[in-house]
């Protein structure tokens, strides 16, 4: 609560792209092949926790599998 500076929530388009990229094009649950546009980003350690939405808290998940 005394930190003025609001915890970030989501991934720019640019970190998408290098975490979609890392992953291969793949969702990292299910290992299926995913379309950039149909990827979806989950946290490894929840927002609710305090951790900032990084690419090393990151993941790259399909739709089905979030």
């Amino acid at each position: 609560w005394d930190d003025d500076e609001p915890r970030k929530r989501s991934l720019g388009i640019r970190e998408k792209k290098i975490l979609y990229e890392r992953a291969g094009h793949k969702c990292q649950a299910c290992h299926k092949e995913i379309d950039f546009f149909e990827m979806q980003v989950r946290h490894k350690k929840t927002h609710a926790k305090g951790v900032n939405a990084t690419l090393s808290n990151t993941v790259c998940i399909c739709y089905k599998c979030n």
